[in-house]
């Protein structure tokens, strides 16, 4: 509840005190009646509390418990970060197929996934929702990285089986940021062709098209991924696997990269690189010490397929 309020604060200040856009809180548990009225308290805009069904939250019957635990004990003895944890495999999942059916948003074009505990360090230059409408964008990032290759040892292979099958249902590479997740791409072997970089959206920070959730191919594709179980064996996040199915069936300028963010979660600062800026937002980072500059940041390459 703490953290939650903590980042609504910096979100109401930094931007949606003006804006009243509505507050979605999801939760595979009832919250209590105090829980809900402390974080009411953090805003004035409309705060709406919705339960996720548990046929969308827990393992599908046919999923294997003890392949399950063995996957998981593989992950945490190899330093898999929540290698360990069922709750996470659940949220990723749920984010990745169901989200978007939730009806609490059922009418709404686009969502902000603001994460518990993420801190806003800059005034917003704008309403992004506005931007991203006006401009055809259907997913925002600030920060990308790379995954940790022991927590999605099969995710490009069943990927690749998906174009395989579905080949008819994803974009030319010559429109798409698809190359710039690859490498070892060979031209005899086909456009989709390659190894897997591991580079991510980040998305403790995203904003995201549901329409894009709700189409015919995102739907196709998460389908395929989780009949397999990836999910749970392994620990496929959201992050990685949405990015990937940007790159398969949105246009390379459909992805709008937020250079003037500025936030911070966990290990990472997304920070604006000129200090002009930095002053005019109001921001308290450090340009120096954003992530887009470190060494397991793929923003910089990314961005040359974008």
């Amino acid at each position: 509840m703490h953290d939650l309020r903590a980042t609504m604060y910096d979100v109401e200040d930094r931007f949606n005190r003006k804006a009243s856009y509505p507050w979605v809180i999801l939760s595979e548990q009832s919250l209590t009646p105090t829980f809900k009225s402390w974080v009411r308290a953090a805003t004035d805009a409309p705060v709406y509390f919705g339960r996720i069904p548990d046929e969308q939250w827990y393992e599908p019957e046919w999923i294997d418990e003890r392949r399950q635990e063995e996957g998981m004990l593989y992950q945490m003895t190899h330093g898999v970060y929540h290698g360990d944890s069922f709750a996470w495999r659940r949220a990723t999942r749920y984010n990745v197929g169901y989200l978007a059916d939730h009806p609490l948003l059922q009418d709404a074009e686009f969502y902000w996934k603001v994460q518990p505990r993420a801190r806003y360090l800059c005034d917003l230059d704008g309403d992004p929702f506005q931007y991203m409408k006006s401009n055809s964008k259907k997913m925002a990032f600030a920060i990308s990285m790379h995954e940790n290759v022991d927590a999605i040892p099969t995710l490009w292979s069943t990927v690749q089986s998906y174009i395989r099958t579905h080949n008819s249902s994803v974009l030319p590479t010559s429109r798409t940021m698809f190359p710039g997740l690859v490498y070892n791409q060979n031209p005899n072997k086909g456009e989709y062709s390659g190894e897997y970089n591991t580079c991510h959206f980040w998305n403790n920070f995203m904003i995201m098209s549901l329409d894009f959730m709700r189409s015919k191919e995102y739907r196709s594709f998460f389908a395929y991924l989780d009949r397999t179980g990836g999910f749970f064996y392994e620990r496929w996040g959201d992050a990685p696997v949405q990015t990937i199915a940007a790159s398969l069936f949105l246009n390379r300028k459909e992805i709008y990269f937020m250079e003037n963010l500025g936030y911070f979660f966990s290990v990472a600062t997304a920070c604006p690189t000129q200090l002009s800026v930095v002053d005019k937002l109001q921001c308290i980072c450090d340009p120096d010490k954003s992530f887009v500059n470190h060494e397991a940041s793929c923003t910089k390459h990314l961005l040359s397929w974008l």
